[in-house]
């Protein structure tokens, strides 16, 4: 959630690496680059924060919390715990082939996750089609060391992914998706709404929402740029 929790922050901690690396002034930047808002676009953010709001939660109700053969209960874990690295992926081919098909990264990204879950779902015999992802977005990461500076400002969008059979089925229910999402105002009324719950409400309430954030979801889904 919005905030800087200095303990777990993988964005400081990324330019943090960056900066003790060998030369880095003239690497190849190895970051996401994202223009940040202007002026006036952060200008209507915080105007519309009200109808921004309404649209943030209306979006989170539309979906109660995720219950299949991954995430076998609502406010709880149980099982084993398993962890694996995954195999790394070439971003400049990544991002060449989403180019080639008239994608984002993101929607690639996503479009593999549905296929795959698709896949382990129907192994499990699991009919789930539909699953609840939260898209952990960053604002910026500025491209000079000295800019640098130690947060965690993001903000956690709630997203529905359609579990599809082919990859390329996925990456279109993903655009589709994402598309929404970039022509509407839930990420804002997503940053402005958890930066007001941080700034404003008890501890005890951002420990219900953390809480609550976590039972949702099936899995997180983040694009904090990283190496």
């Amino acid at each position: 959630v919005v905030g800087h929790h200095t303990h777990q922050d993988g964005i400081s901690q990324m330019q943090s690496f960056f900066i003790v690396s060998d030369s880095p002034k003239t690497q190849e930047y190895p970051f996401f680059t994202k223009p940040p808002p202007n002026f006036f676009q952060w200008c209507v953010i915080y105007a519309g924060f009200p109808y921004q709001w309404f649209k943030f939660l209306q979006n989170w109700e539309r979906k109660k919390k995720d219950i299949n053969c991954i995430k076998k209960h609502q406010s709880y874990l149980s099982g084993k715990y398993n962890s694996a690295l995954s195999s790394s992926i070439s971003m400049k081919k990544a991002k060449a082939l989403s180019k080639k098909m008239g994608l984002s990264f993101n929607d690639l990204i996503l479009g593999i996750v549905s296929s795959s879950l698709k896949e382990h779902f129907e192994a499990n015999g699991d009919d789930t089609d539909e699953i609840s992802v939260s898209i952990h977005s960053i604002l910026e990461i500025p491209k000079n060391v000295e800019d640098y500076k130690f947060g965690n400002d993001f903000v956690p969008l709630t997203c529905y992914l359609k579990l599809e059979k082919t990859i390329e089925d996925g990456c279109k229910s993903a655009k589709k998706m994402m598309d929404k999402f970039k022509r509407s105002w839930i990420p804002a009324g997503g940053y402005t709404i958890l930066k007001f719950y941080a700034i404003c409400l008890p501890h005890a309430f951002m420990r219900h929402t953390y809480f609550s954030g976590g039972d949702k979801h099936t899995i997180i889904l983040s694009n904090v740029p990283g190496f």
